[in-house]
């Protein structure tokens, strides 16, 4: 053995010696009963031991993949730097700091934080301890839980907690009086107690599905039957979220709509009752007017077909004598006399007359009957009741048919000019509800304009019905030449009774009924236009198909059956 290999081997061992030392310095770092942690210049974590990753909650890979900002809420870097260069300096440096657990739980701790360098790279040893008031503030959360749960039980609402796998975790004492299956200890699945099994169609439409994918709050109806009632609930869901915006948990929101339901469908029988009642009270009002439209028509059918009845008895007059003529001339009697017999017929019966009055005669027979048939159809249409079925109808037929009603209502006053859009698609919509709206406006229309001619002028005004479509909508427009709508009052015209004509001649409920008609029940819209003096023009928009049309958006229906 020569000095080198004593060389050799004394370096070899000091070697191991110091392995060893790190060794066993690393596993006394780890398994240390006290948080602890290295981090680099750029408080990213170095390494972790085994009970900071407990008492954090991550993994020690998600751990070495973070940095100090996340587990300190409101920590500054530029703040940091400060510190780093104190403890630098001065070998350490001590401060106390809230920090952070995965499930959200924060609790106080003393930190010191150790300066070193490491192959000449600086680093830092973090020695966490939780502070004494830790059961303090335990206590104060505990008191908290039982107030916010004391609250939470008392709400008027159902409150279900689930998982980010919809799995439930909490629910308040209204979802436990209404649906005692549910057993929290269990964890199960908020679609098998209220749905019995996942569903393609129920989970595409299903609230807390959509919520977990899109992190929005979103709401859904359904019904299910308790006890022997047939209960109605809306449900609105929405998600929780960690710091760095990952889904940890979800809320659901349940409320017992079955009082409001019910409100909801006896005002709309209410409605409906109130509309039949305008048609019927429309009706009415212009039924002189209609009887007088249709008596006119009436009146030169029946004096054309009386003068082609007594025009029948000339021609068959002549006709007769004709024979009588035709056999005087087979005996071979004087031609002479049986012409001038021929002629003194002609002018008796007067039938270059009758020949030249009969055909005219027909045509306004004819014409009159058709008057009489539209007036008769218009009447079916704009009369028939409306009812809950929509369908696919043409806005310029009904136009047409609602002028024809209030024509004699019109004619007094206005004029009528139509534009109507010989392209116009056929919409989707509850027809009686749409010619009661038309009917009402026009009403308005001449009322405005009775009012500026005065009701002593021989004067009229316009009224312009025009009619145009875009894409996926249509425009109804009607012009008056009206007095206009006073500024005062434009923000009021649509509210329930409000008028502005003398005692018997408005309700107040005309402009209302449009209203709602056109906005909810077409998802449509209704504005006007209008110039004191001038006239008003009110514009209607509404979709062509109410299936692609969404009042509420994000809004399901649920039909449950169990």
């Amino acid at each position: 053995m020569n000095s080198n290999d004593v060389t050799l081997r004394g370096e070899s061992g000091k070697k191991a010696i110091i392995g060893d030392y790190k060794s066993f310095a690393m596993h006394f770092f780890d398994k240390m009963n006290q948080i602890a942690f290295w981090m680099d210049l750029d408080e990213n974590f170095v390494c972790v031991n085994d009970t900071t990753c407990k008492a954090l909650g991550y993994s020690r890979e998600e751990l070495q993949a973070m940095t100090l900002c996340d587990i300190i809420p409101g920590h500054e870097k530029n703040m940091w730097k400060e510190r780093w260069e104190e403890a630098r300096q001065h070998g350490s440096y001590r401060g106390e700091f809230s920090l952070l657990t995965r499930n959200g739980d924060i609790f106080r701790a003393d930190i010191s934080f150790i300066y070193f360098e490491s192959s000449e790279k600086q680093r830092m040893i973090g020695l966490v301890k939780k502070l004494d008031c830790a059961d303090e503030l335990d206590g104060e959360l505990e008191q908290s839980g039982n107030l916010y749960r004391n609250f939470v039980d008392n709400l008027h609402l159902g409150i279900i907690v689930t998982t980010p796998e919809m799995e439930i975790i909490s629910i308040n004492q209204w979802v436990k009086n209404r649906f005692p299956e549910i057993d929290v200890s269990g964890r199960p699945k908020c679609y098998d107690i209220f749905h019995g099994s996942p569903d393609a169609r129920i989970c595409n439409c299903c609230p807390l599905i959509i919520s977990l994918n899109d992190g929005k709050p979103h709401e859904s109806y359904f019904d299910r039957m308790i006890g022997n009632e047939h209960i109605a609930f809306r449900v609105v869901s929405s998600t929780v979220k960690d710091r760095r915006g990952r889904v940890i948990a979800a809320i659901i929101t349940m409320e017992d709509i079955t009082d409001r339901k019910q409100a909801e469908k006896e005002r709309r029988m209410l409605e409906q009752q109130v509309l039949q009642a305008r048609h019927l009270e429309a009706i009415g009002s212009l039924a002189a007017g209609i009887a007088h439209e249709i008596n006119t028509p009436i009146q030169f059918v029946g004096d054309n077909t009386r003068f082609l009845s007594e025009s029948f008895e000339s021609i068959r007059k002549l006709l007769t004598g004709c024979d009588m003529l035709w056999g005087k001339a087979v005996k071979g009697e004087d031609s002479r006399a049986l012409d001038e017999e021929r002629t003194r017929l002609k002018k008796e019966t007067d039938i270059d007359y009758i020949m030249d009055e009969i055909p005219g005669a027909l045509e306004q027979t004819l014409d009159g009957v058709n008057r009489v048939a539209k007036i008769v159809r218009s009447m079916k249409d704009f009369a028939h009741q409306g009812t809950d079925e929509k369908s696919m109808s043409d806005i310029n037929q009904m136009l047409e048919s609602t002028l024809t009603i209030a024509r004699n209502e019109l004619k007094y006053v206005a004029d009528v000019i139509t534009e109507l859009d010989p392209g116009l698609p056929q919409i989707e919509c509850y027809r009686s509800d749409l010619n009661q709206v038309f009917l009402n406006i026009l009403v308005n229309a001449a009322h405005a304009i009775e009012s500026a001619i005065g009701e002593d002028s021989n004067g009229k005004g316009t009224i312009t019905v025009s009619t145009a479509h875009t894409e996926d909508k249509v425009i109804i427009k009607i012009k008056d030449t009206g007095i206009g709508i006073p500024g005062e009052i434009q923000d009021r015209i649509f509210d329930p009774f409000f008028t502005t004509k003398e005692v018997g001649k408005g309700t107040g409920q005309g402009l209302a009924i449009a209203r709602s008609i056109i906005m909810d029940k077409h998802n449509g819209k209704i504005e006007f236009e209008t110039e004191t003096g001038r006239g008003t023009t009110f514009i209607i928009k509404l979709p062509v198909k109410l299936s692609n049309t969404k009042r509420v958006q994000n809004k399901f229906r649920l039909e449950i059956n169990k």
